[in-house]
């Protein structure tokens, strides 16, 4: 029988959030604003991390045909196939298969898992944020930045607006390069546990190596 070999998209795209980081490194200063590739970091990290769980998923399903398929990756398939199309249906799968394939849950209080909600909240509001008007007399801390900005001040990686003469929106101030950094590291600590258990499971190692290639931060 031929080797089978997937092609998976979560790689591309974090490659290219890594990229866009690397980009933000010629700026003055970790948090000098409108760092726009700081932007793109942000959301291809973001699909990074949706489009890996789902691959995870994928490359479980043929094992599940196997005449003694593992308990842990039949858990996991079950699971994760209720919570299709639900709402917070990548933050479900995380968890479920932190439980079920590597049997040590996420901190849901710790740093790196408030850190996945923070990005996911922050890719959120940028897609999905409103207009504002803005009028001449208009003060930067008059400005409403939403609550996903507002959560990652106390990250310090924000562009520090108040002392910025210029009206900085919201997308202003997370164009930085802290923040493209930020998000970077997010994706791989969430996805370093769930490749490191599948890693070690024979069914899906063949498939591993590129992820283990691009899921790191130099």
């Amino acid at each position: 029988m031929a080797n089978r070999f997937m092609l998976v998209t979560a790689p591309k795209l974090f490659q290219l959030a890594k990229d866009a980081y690397q980009r933000t490194k010629a700026a003055p200063s970790d948090r000098e604003p409108k760092q726009w590739d700081a932007l793109a970091a942000v959301l291809f990290s973001a699909a990074a991390l949706e489009a890996f769980i789902n691959e995870i998923e994928s490359l479980a399903e043929p094992v599940e045909h196997f005449p003694s398929p593992p308990r842990t990756v039949t858990k996991f398939l079950e699971g994760a196939r209720k919570l299709h199309r639900t709402r917070g249906e990548t933050e479900a799968k995380y968890l479920l298969a932190a439980q079920t394939l590597g049997r040590r849950p996420y901190d849901k209080g710790g740093r790196v898992y408030e850190d996945f909600k923070y990005l996911f909240d922050l890719r959120n509001e940028i897609l999905h944020r409103r207009p504002q008007e803005e009028f001449g007399t208009t003060t930067p801390s008059q400005l409403s930045y939403g609550k996903a900005f507002e959560r990652l001040r106390s990250r310090n990686i924000l562009a520090d607006h108040h002392s910025d003469k210029r009206l900085l929106d919201a997308l202003d101030i997370i164009a930085t390069r802290a923040v493209a950094k930020w998000a970077c590291e997010t994706a791989v600590r969430m996805v370093e546990p769930i490749l490191l258990v599948t890693t070690r499971k024979r069914h899906f190692r063949v498939h591993m190596r590129h992820y283990k290639e691009v899921f790191i931060l130099e």
